[in-house]
């Protein structure tokens, strides 16, 4: 069964006017839709119908509202976008610049630690040196104290065999003197 479809027409004089206006209406279910309206002359320039047939076209009030509603809508969506995504831009870089502050300050204090550390390395090392420096130096001043030491052994030493040498040249030249005298006394050369 199909559903039926009924019109209504209305005809209506508004005030001060000498002519009808004459407007259709088709209801078909739950659907209502206005068909027609079609105005006197004098009527037409007043309602925005430019053409004979008493179609709507678009120098209406009506439409020109709805369109001015409809740019409002639409400008206001985009602003409300673009606000959004100015917002969303800003917090993404807040964030980022937190997070690339927040890396630089862990990356910075990793590296003072790594310049604490190998400054406490170097300085031990350098403490170290300073020890073995001070070590050589109390070796050298060892050394240098049996080095004195053997000096001066060797010093008295040579001034005993130098004394016992003599000795010895001395007792030798008395020796010679002795068997040279023997040998005068005994060959009777002289």
């Amino acid at each position: 069964m199909k559903p039926v479809a009924t019109v209504r027409e209305i005809d209506f004089m508004p005030q001060g006017a000498t002519s009808f206006l004459h407007i259709s209406r088709m209801e078909c279910g739950l659907h209502r839709a206005w068909v027609r309206v079609d105005a006197a002359p004098e009527y037409r320039d007043n309602l925005g119908f430019h053409s004979q047939d008493g179609d709507v076209h678009l120098n209406e009030p009506q439409i020109w509202t709805l369109i001015g509603v409809f740019a409002a809508f639409m400008l206001g969506s985009l602003t409300m976008v673009i606000r959004q995504n100015d917002r969303m831009i800003t917090s993404v870089r807040s964030e980022l610049d937190a997070k690339f502050s927040s890396m630089d300050a862990k990356s910075d204090a990793r590296f003072e630690a790594l310049d604490a550390k190998f400054d406490a390395r170097f300085e031990s090392m350098d403490a170290r040196f300073a020890t073995m420096d001070a070590r050589f130096e109390a070796l050298d001043a060892r050394l240098s104290g049996v080095d004195a030491k053997c000096e001066a052994r060797f010093d008295a030493m040579d001034s005993k065999l130098d004394s016992r040498l003599g000795a010895i040249d001395g007792r030798l030249e008395d020796l010679d003197k002795e068997v040279a005298n023997l040998a005068t006394r005994f060959w009777g050369s002289r």
